[in-house]
């Protein structure tokens, strides 16, 4: 009974950051004139389509499949790849190494709308710490400064007994 409470809460959390993040940018205008964006992803090195890893097994299938066709949608209008990978690594026990994680798995996959390494954001969130990084890169980066960023990772991590 507790693991399904805490996959329902998991995926409450992981929902939440979603449309936290996505609803938090185009309502404060961080991708202004990107509502309408009008350019389709151009990026032929990335040939991955999934965009939710939930390495930490947080999610449920119909969950994981909600949160792709979310992300599918809200990836159109901001013209930016949008990933969201939970996991459970104990080593990744300070910003720095979580930041770190977060840039190689969105550089090695080659994540980016209109190139590999291009425009778009990756939101990790480590089950095992606690700790949360967003990294963003192209126009995303453009747009968002650490304060920013800082105010999306608090406004959308809800901690959860973990």
């Amino acid at each position: 009974m507790e693991k399904t409470y805490r996959k329902i809460i998991g995926g409450i959390v992981v929902i939440g950051i979603i449309l936290g993040v996505t609803g938090l940018f185009l309502k404060y205008g961080v991708f202004q004139g990107i509502q309408s964006n009008k350019t389709e992803r151009s990026n032929q090195e990335c040939i991955i389509e999934k965009r939710v890893f939930d390495e930490a097994g947080k999610l449920t299938g119909r969950e994981e499949k909600k949160l792709e066709a979310l992300i599918a949608k809200k990836e159109k209008i901001m013209g930016a790849d949008l990933v969201l990978l939970t996991i459970k690594d104990d080593s990744l026990d300070s910003y720095e190494k979580i930041r770190e994680y977060a840039q190689n798995y969105y550089e090695i996959h080659c994540f980016g709308w209109n190139q590999a390494n291009g425009d778009g954001i990756i939101y990790v969130d480590d089950w095992a710490t606690g700790y949360t990084w967003l990294c963003t890169t192209g126009k995303a980066a453009d747009k968002l400064d650490r304060k920013d960023i800082d105010y999306i990772v608090k406004r959308t991590n809800r901690r959860v007994n973990r």
